[in-house]
């Protein structure tokens, strides 16, 4: 297209306008607007092809795409190993051949102790709480598989906390795969916590009920006013992804921290657990729920009174190890100086006591970190 116009149609313009003479200033003027608008008309169209050309090239990069994830799908496919079985032949001898069907049987008619030192319960104990959990635990079959029975999956996980065996090995021994050993293991836990918890670990909320437990220290281990024997446990984990040093402890691996108050009877009354192994268990009293209630004065502590041949009003307390802070409701133990009879003495009844709790029959919280317990699904190891 050319950038000028003939004198004809200058003519015919102008004289569209009205004007019955054209000079060169006229004839000047309609070139020059004609030309503007030819190279407006030149820019739109480029503008146009610009846009039109992105359009093009995006959708060729979204076809490209496509076909790199078809070709990974396929390749995955490919190498997908064909399932042998459905399921491996000797696991279906369960019935007949595993430990729950044959030794676990022998044992409650015949060893009752052998029956408690396996699954650290009495045989009445393991009836009762299959009962309880039944509603909670019970799958439905299906037309290609049974579900597993309640009482096989209670005694596995009472043998698994009894021993801190590991999955595998519970595996040849309950003929149960041990992926599956690792989704019950969880599932029975939280059944236990929620059908037991309120009822066996419940602190009081009256002074009587606080000085029945430090009657019961009085009479049990001559430590007089004592209200609880408070200490952590770490539980070791295998970490979390992408969680740093949030669990890793100063005994050198990955830990949560279980932080109990145990009465006179070895009966935990209070539980805090889940903070990673790297907090102290003086920053999580500092921080828990019984401390703030115990400050706040709300939780029925009984009120200061005299010790047994005495005059002089002792405050009720809990005891703990040196990490923690003296407080007029927490007591410790005496420092590293040039101690005393009366103080050696002393610490040495309210260490045993703190110590003591942690070796009952059957709490063995780390054992199972001998070996490769900590196989949890990964719904489990999900979040940090």
């Amino acid at each position: 297209m050319s950038s000028f116009i003939s004198a004809d149609v200058a003519h015919a313009k102008w004289s569209s306008l009205g004007y019955a003479t054209l000079d060169a200033a006229s004839i000047l003027i309609i070139v020059s607007s004609s030309t503007v608008d030819f190279h407006r008309s030149l820019k739109m169209e480029r503008e146009r092809r610009l846009v039109l050309l992105d359009c093009l090239m995006a959708i060729q990069h979204n076809q490209m795409q496509m076909k790199i994830l078809m070709a990974k799908m396929q390749a995955n496919l490919e190498r997908r190993k064909e399932r042998m079985c459905w399921v491996r032949h000797w696991i279906t001898l369960r019935p007949h051949q595993g430990a729950f069907g044959n030794l676990m049987h022998l044992l409650r008619n015949e060893d009752v102790q052998g029956f408690r030192n396996f699954t650290r319960i009495t045989p009445a104990m393991f009836a009762e709480m299959v009962t309880r959990l039944t509603p909670r635990l019970q799958k439905y079959d299906t037309w290609y598989r049974k579900a597993l029975p309640v009482g096989l999956k209670v005694a596995i996980t009472m043998r698994y906390l009894a021993s801190g065996d590991s999955y595998h090995s519970l595996m040849y021994l309950f003929y149960v795969h041990h992926y599956t050993i690792s989704l019950l293991v969880l599932d029975v836990c939280q059944a236990i916590y929620a059908e037991y918890g309120e009822e066996t670990i419940s602190n009081p909320s009256t002074p009587e009920g606080w000085k029945g437990i430090a009657q019961t220290f009085s009479d049990r281990w001559n430590f007089h006013h004592c209200l609880g024997a408070l200490d952590g446990k770490h539980i070791r984990i295998k970490a979390p992804a992408n969680c740093g040093s949030q669990f890793y402890n100063y005994k050198g691996y990955n830990s949560i921290v279980l932080l109990a108050l145990v009465d006179g009877n070895y009966k935990f009354r209070w539980v805090e657990v889940g903070a990673g192994g790297a907090s102290s268990d003086a920053q999580i009293w500092n921080t828990c729920s019984l401390k703030e209630a115990i400050d706040d004065e709300n939780i029925g502590i009984p009120p200061d009174e005299p010790l047994p041949h005495d005059d002089r009003d002792i405050p009720y307390f809990v005891i703990a190890d040196a990490a923690f802070a003296l407080r007029t409701t927490l007591m410790k133990p005496f420092g590293a100086k040039p101690l005393t009879m009366e103080e050696r003495i002393f610490n040495y009844r309210l260490l045993w006591l703190l110590t003591h709790w942690r070796i009952l029959p059957g709490f063995s919280a780390t054992s199972s970190a001998r070996h490769d317990a900590h196989e949890s699904p990964k719904r489990w190891r999900r979040n940090c």
